[in-house]
């Protein structure tokens, strides 16, 4: 069993000794976290009798220094470690996609050369041609004759000169453009064969000579992270929700990870040393933020972690997944936290852009409701009520949604938020129309004395023009009195049920294919004649 070594750094000075020898690492595994990436190097080593520096190389070079762990097989004394950025030798051989472009800039260059002598010649000629063309006269003794025949050369000579001082300046352009991009891809690959690499620098003892020693170094660096990712599959109301969960890897650590196994965490590292101490805890309520439509469509998406379901256009193509986890994916529930193990390598460069790695795909029973809230908002939406959400390990974070093969929008779950049930919504329903229109010959504003009298009165058509059958929720509302001189009676609400506290009505209608129902909705509002009521 391999054991971890404490790194003593009380009071010690670096001070030199007597051997120092570098060696490569190799990347064993990698544990990602939200926030940052534990990385574990191995590499086989050759100790001498004594005290000696060794130094691994290719390591990330932006670490955490106090998170750095030395494991080794044999028995050694690790008295120290420090950490320092090592920048590669600017002269190192060049790789031979380097030495292709360099002869490719070559051939431009002499291209160049010879069309700027061409261009060079011909501006010279033209020169000679227009210091000249004003020969003649009685003082040069030159025939009429040969003075018009010069002028016809004249003009035949200068045109072709313009034509192909111009041709060889179009040319020139071009040629120009494909140094400048070769000359780029140069300085790019001799930037990237250049980088800066850190190294782990650990000064130990050895109490005999010991030769293929297996060391292990790990440590965290802050310079990876990972963030869920969602895709959410409907194919219609009678089958499963598929979702497919997945995780967005970006890494700027300095060191490529090449076939490395990767393992996700949905917890952060601690790497403090205190103890922790608990304050008094204090329970509150979640508020909407400012703005917020009281159970509208946006504020609902808000309470359930939506945002931005609203369709867009584009068909996918079709993605296969299996049912559950991966076979390359082993996850583990702990208490605080999931860890998503990845059997397959993955190649993930230190260049800051996030990769895809999918993790694992459920289908789970969803009740399809449609939902419309016309007065805030003339589409319907399709969601997605699940109840036993709890076991998908849901994480924060953004989903695109497919319907039918459809790319219809985004959404962003927020499973903190939700209760018993966590309900997603899945796009605007084209195919389910709510049509909410006010009655003028119902509506009315009179007088009562010292009162006066307003109503109000809306007429619903609702239709279903899809070929299966719908669960469909439409919402409105009637105003809420803050004064006892102010009364508000429902005059019509069908089969509405009302919120006495919000004043929300909701309708729960089922529609068969095609079927088109009605329904009214009305109140009046009684208040001092004398009075101008805010709405």
């Amino acid at each position: 069993m391999r054991n971890f070594i404490a790194i003593c750094f009380c009071g010690f000075i670096w001070t030199n000794i007597l051997a120092q020898t570098k060696y490569n690492s190799t990347i064993e595994s990698i544990l990602v976290y939200q926030n940052a990436a534990e990385i574990t190097h191995k590499t086989v080593v050759n100790f001498s009798s004594g005290s000696q520096e060794i130094i691994i190389q290719n390591v990330a070079h932006n670490l955490d220094l106090n998170t750095i762990q030395i494991g080794c097989e044999n028995p050694i004394t690790v008295l120290s470690s420090k950490h320092s950025v090592d920048f590669l030798n600017p002269n190192q051989p060049k790789t031979p996609e380097q030495k292709l472009l360099e002869d490719d800039l070559s051939i431009v260059k002499n291209k160049l050369r010879d069309l700027r002598l061409q261009k060079s010649i011909i501006e010279s000629t033209n020169a000679a041609l227009e210091a000249n063309k004003n020969v003649g006269g009685s003082q040069t003794g030159i025939e009429t004759g040969n003075f018009i025949r010069f002028l016809d050369y004249y003009q035949v000579k200068s045109t072709e000169l313009r034509t192909a001082h111009v041709d060889l300046v179009e040319k020139e352009k071009t040629l120009v453009e494909s140094e400048n991009k070769l000359q780029a891809q140069i300085n790019q690959l001799a930037s990237k064969n250049n980088e800066k690499s850190g190294q782990i620098i650990l000064q130990v003892i050895s109490e005999k000579p010991q030769n293929n020693v297996s060391l292990v170094c790990s440590y965290i660096t802050y310079s990876a992270n990972w963030i869920p990712f969602y895709e959410i599959r409907a194919a219609g109301s009678e089958k499963p929700l598929q979702i497919i969960y997945k995780a967005k890897l970006t890494q700027s650590s300095g060191i490529d990870w090449q076939k490395v196994k990767i393992s996700l965490s949905s917890g952060t590292p601690n790497v403090s040393n205190n103890i922790p101490s608990m304050n008094p805890w204090f329970l509150g309520y979640y508020t909407a933020g400012y703005g917020a439509v009281y159970d509208g469509v946006g504020y609902q998406a808000m309470k359930n972690g939506e945002q931005n379901a609203y369709p867009a256009g584009g068909k996918v193509l079709a993605q296969q997944a299996n049912d559950g986890v991966s076979d390359n994916i082993q996850i583990t529930q702990n208490t605080l936290n999931t860890q998503f193990d990845i059997d397959l390598p993955y190649n993930i460069p230190s260049n800051g852009l996030p990769y895809l790695v999918t993790l694992k795909s459920s289908l789970i029973k969803a009740d399809f409701r449609h939902l419309s809230i016309p007065k805030m908002d003339p589409k319907t939406y399709l969601t997605a009520e699940i109840v036993d959400w709890a076991g998908l390990n849901l994480l924060p974070g953004e989903a695109n949604i497919v319907s039918d093969g459809n790319f219809v929008g985004k959404t962003y779950i927020q499973p903190q938020l939700a209760t018993d049930t966590l309900v997603l919504t899945l796009g605007n329903d084209k195919q389910t129309l709510v049509k909410r229109e006010k009655l003028s010959e119902y509506c009315s504003t009179k007088l009562f004395g010292i009162y006066k009298k307003e109503q109000t009165m809306f007429e619903y058509t609702v239709r279903n023009n899809r070929k299966d059958k719908i669960s469909l929720t439409v919402k409105d509302q009637i105003p809420l009195s803050t004064d006892k001189e102010i009364e508000v009676e429902i005059e019509e609400q069908g089969k509405g049920i009302l919120n006495q506290e919000t004043g929300i009505i909701t309708w729960n209608i089922e529609l068969g294919p095609s079927e088109t129902k009605k329904f009214k909705f009305g109140y009046k509002i009684k208040f001092p004649k004398d009075k101008i009521l805010s709405k």
